[in-house]
């Protein structure tokens, strides 16, 4: 069955830009309270899904309310993603969490530093071998 056609006889309404923003604004007063959750069970208590098709879907959904709402925090300065290696997402609260997104962030700075610089020299290998020509 394609994708689709899945969403829409399983989810019909939910994929509706009213459902999805009352969604989302109700997902960010619960984590402005301090609530933590898991894409899959976040997904499992909105959607209900029967089999492993429909699950895959309604957590592709929460995830694209997860990045909205990532850019929402973002814009205020507030930092909020994923907190620990059970992919909770939530704001940071103790010092282990801290670390842990430290560390992951990190990670990521690197990979771009990295991938920059192999660019750089390749663009200064192009014009070196353009001048050759």
């Amino acid at each position: 069955m394609k994708l689709k056609t899945l969403t829409k006889e399983v989810f019909g309404e939910a994929l509706g830009r009213n459902f999805s923003i009352h969604a989302i604004n109700n997902l960010e007063s619960a984590i402005k309270k301090g609530m933590r959750f898991t894409l899959e069970n976040h997904a499992r208590a909105v959607f209900k899904p029967k089999n492993e098709d429909e699950l895959w879907t309604a957590k592709f959904i929460v995830k694209r309310w997860v990045s909205a709402l990532k850019r929402r925090f973002a814009k205020g300065d507030i930092w909020f993603g994923s907190v620990n290696k059970k992919h909770e997402y939530g704001f940071i609260e103790t010092q282990e969490e801290f670390d842990y997104v430290d560390r992951r962030e990190l990670k990521r700075q690197k990979g771009w530093t990295k991938k920059t610089l192999q660019l750089e020299e390749n663009l200064k290998r192009f014009k070196r071998f353009k001048k050759m020509s």
